[in-house]
């Protein structure tokens, strides 16, 4: 596997951890910052980590939020 796929990894089995411990995980779901005023194409990771979790009985409450800055 790559560098990326590598962190990617990390990423998901770590905040499944989290949410398995009733931690909270902060997730950009766009997966990028982009110093504009367009929203970007969501990426597939929370899905990931939510699927992950879900199979292991975890349920976690989600708070969506909208952040605008300039």
């Amino acid at each position: 596997p790559d560098f990326a796929e590598h962190l990617n990894d990390f990423a998901f089995s770590r905040s499944i951890e989290l949410l398995s411990n009733g931690n909270a995980v902060l997730v950009f779901i766009e997966g990028i910052c982009v110093n504009s005023n367009e929203l970007q194409p969501f990426k597939k990771g929370t899905t990931r980590i939510l699927e992950a979790a879900h199979k292991l009985g975890v349920f976690p409450i989600i708070h969506i939020v909208g952040i605008a800055y300039n």
